[in-house]
């Protein structure tokens, strides 16, 4: 860890709710794993009384949760380059491949919005990504299906534990082909599922630290590292 940068990242979550996690994006190594609220350690200095446990255990802000590895959340437009990467390397889009987007995408009888009320117009492979365009990304999905968008997560190791040395970390959830028909019935579902997770929503649920170690992914030339826990006592000043 980072002592500067991990102090840093604490007195940023103070009187918030959250989690912040850095790694070094070349060896996998988590520098800053910071979770709010949290507890005063001393309490478990010797035994700790009953109530003090009660306490703990009671808080509805639940300060022994570990939220950067063991909370889930819809990752929204922060997977869209996975979806990128998937579609040009499966060959299902080329680097010229380009859409219309009015601002918004009718799929069935859903009509599915862009976040940009207007639209984009057209865009590009390039701009999609420069304007977070969620008609190209749906319209992507469609086209990578159910097995596509899987591989594309998948290739980041979301839907599983990254295996970092830290108790009950969730795997967070990478929809499937099996998994629909798990929970809705091989007849009971369509791809109109697929536009929502195309853009980090619907049943997709990542954790803090998998979003870091894709992040560190896309920044070291695609290649995921397994994160883990290391000690760096750093004497720069930390930076915003």
């Amino acid at each position: 860890m980072d002592r500067d940068a991990q102090i840093l990242a604490e007195s940023l979550l103070v009187d918030k709710i959250g989690a912040v996690v850095a790694m070094d994006v070349r060896t996998g190594g988590v520098v800053v794993l910071a979770s709010s609220p949290t507890y005063n350690p001393d309490v478990f200095a010797g035994s700790i009384s009953s109530s003090d446990w009660r306490t703990l255990l009671n808080d509805p802000n639940k300060p022994m949760l570990n939220r950067a590895v063991q909370t889930m959340y819809p990752p929204g437009s922060t997977i869209k380059p996975a979806m990128l990467i998937e579609g040009l390397n499966s060959g299902v889009i080329t680097p010229s491949f380009s859409v219309s987007c009015p601002g918004s995408f009718t799929y069935g009888n859903r009509t599915f919005k862009c976040w940009k009320k207007g639209g984009h117009g057209h865009i590009d492979v390039v701009q999609s990504l420069a304007q977070s365009c969620d008609v190209f990304y749906y319209k992507l999905g469609l086209q990578l299906g159910v097995d596509g968008i899987n591989r594309a997560l998948k290739r980041f190791h979301f839907g599983s534990v990254s295996g970092i040395d830290q108790t009950s970390e969730a795997a967070g959830l990478a929809p499937s082909r099996e998994y629909y028909d798990k929970r809705y019935g091989e007849n009971g579902w369509s791809t109109g599922f697929l536009v929502s997770v195309s853009i980090g929503q619907g049943e997709m649920l990542a954790t803090p630290l998998q979003l870091c170690a894709f992040s560190a992914a896309i920044a070291n030339d695609g290649v995921w590292k397994e994160p883990y826990l290391s000690m760096v006592f750093s004497t720069r000043e930390p930076e915003l």
